[in-house]
């Protein structure tokens, strides 16, 4: 099996759902400090909507880009549900969406792991063209896995070159829907995201961390989740679970270069 297939079995028996039921709480109060009320956001990589929805529902028009088919599917039948149809434009691949389209959009959103589930090229292919083509001051808000906390095993002995990238990527396996299934990650420190991203255009503006907890415990336990994101505010990027990062490409960040922000 692929590890196209196995993500469309991911989303087919809803373990996505069972395992990250709604939308890390600090994560969105970031975007939302970040974008304007209305304004266009770019989710890349959203999944079957569980930011998008809620973003949507909040008056942002969202331009969600999603491969897996099935993903697609439920994010469609969510939007309706939610009465939000009207303010999500899907997408199936990057290259599907317009020039135009990007340049509207005020922030480009990679969340829970998305540049993680890219390899190099793709990251690189990505956010070039979002530096070259969005609205300036082009801006970028995700997280990608911590390797100081996550799949330490993994990144010892399951290791896959990735071409000019100094984070290791590797296979990991997660049993669901009856069998086990392969995937592929990148997980970054503080200081390679901070590398790696300069190496491509961009700088970061404050790097932090997502959750202190597992993505799975504070999106399905509201009281613990609440708890979480008031302590991960105050935790440096190196403790979380997932490093919260928030861009500009260097083009257009100005006086803002080289002023990253640990948190």
């Amino acid at each position: 099996m692929t590890m196209h297939e196995a993500y469309e079995q991911y989303y087919g028996v809803l373990h996505y759902d069972h395992r990250y039921p709604a939308p890390n709480r600090l994560t969105l109060r970031q975007v939302m400090s970040h974008a304007r009320p209305g304004a266009v956001l770019l989710d890349i990589g959203a999944g079957n909507g569980r930011y998008a929805i809620p973003l949507a529902a909040r008056g942002y028009q969202v331009m969600a880009v999603e491969p897996c088919e099935m993903a697609r599917d439920q994010l469609r039948e969510r939007a309706a549900a939610h009465g939000v149809t009207a303010r999500i434009c899907l997408f199936k691949t990057f290259a599907d969406v317009d020039d135009a389209t990007i340049g509207s959009a005020e922030l480009a959103l990679f969340l829970f792991g998305v540049l993680g589930h890219m390899r190099f090229a793709e990251r690189e292919r990505t956010l070039r063209r979002l530096g070259n083509v969005m609205r300036q001051p082009a801006e970028a808000l995700g997280s990608v896995p911590n390797r100081l906390r996550r799949f330490r095993r993994e990144q010892a002995i399951h290791r896959i070159d990735d071409g000019q990238s100094r984070a290791p990527r590797f296979r990991y396996s997660r049993k669901f829907g009856g069998a086990e299934h392969t995937f592929e990650y990148t997980a970054f420190t503080p200081a390679e995201l901070e590398a790696e991203l300069a190496s491509i255009g961009w700088t970061c503006l404050r790097l932090g961390a997502e959750s202190l907890l597992g993505e799975s415990t504070v999106t399905s336990k509201a009281m613990i989740g609440a708890g979480d994101a008031r302590l991960s505010r105050l935790m440096p990027a190196r403790a979380g679970y997932d490093i919260l990062f928030h861009i500009a490409s260097a083009s257009s960040s100005g006086s803002r270069l080289n002023k990253v922000v640990y948190e």
